[in-house]
């Protein structure tokens, strides 16, 4: 545990997190939301709270973020397209990122019908043309039968 203070220390404050969180920092907002998942670092254990700061990451293409925000769909807001999306978005990201998704996203498949994975991967496609296509890279998304 004192390895994790330690390592939290040497990145600043929560205060001075929160700034950088606030300012537009993609990582900085996705651990602020661990934190509020986790009731961390004087923060209360807070799921809405943790999604928005999810959400303001995966929307900047944090793969991270984007997992997370997508199990908090799922399991939380039972919005399975959405969630849906955010997997296939974070399938993208690292090899963990990519796996937990995958297993995630698979679980997520045998309780929806084939018109709300359809719909779940144009939003995703839709997501990403707007995103990744706004940084001048074309995004690959394999159709999926």
């Amino acid at each position: 545990m004192s390895f994790l203070k330690n390592l939290f220390s040497k990145q600043g404050t929560l205060e001075d997190r929160v700034k950088k969180a606030e300012s537009g920092n993609p990582d900085e907002q996705f651990h602020l939301g661990l934190h509020y998942q986790q009731g961390q670092h004087g923060l209360p254990k807070d799921y809405s709270e943790a999604a928005k700061w999810y959400r303001k990451a995966a929307e900047q293409g944090h793969a991270g973020a984007q997992l997370y925000l997508g199990v908090y769909l799922c399991n939380v807001k039972q919005e399975v397209v959405e969630a849906y999306k955010w997997f296939e978005l974070a399938k993208h990201g690292n090899d963990m990122d990519e796996v937990a998704a995958a297993e995630s996203q698979n679980q997520l498949v045998t309780h929806m019908t084939p018109e709300q994975i359809a719909e779940g991967q144009k939003l995703a496609s839709e997501f990403a043309a707007k995103v990744f296509g706004s940084w001048g890279v074309k995004p690959i998304f394999p159709n999926k039968k």
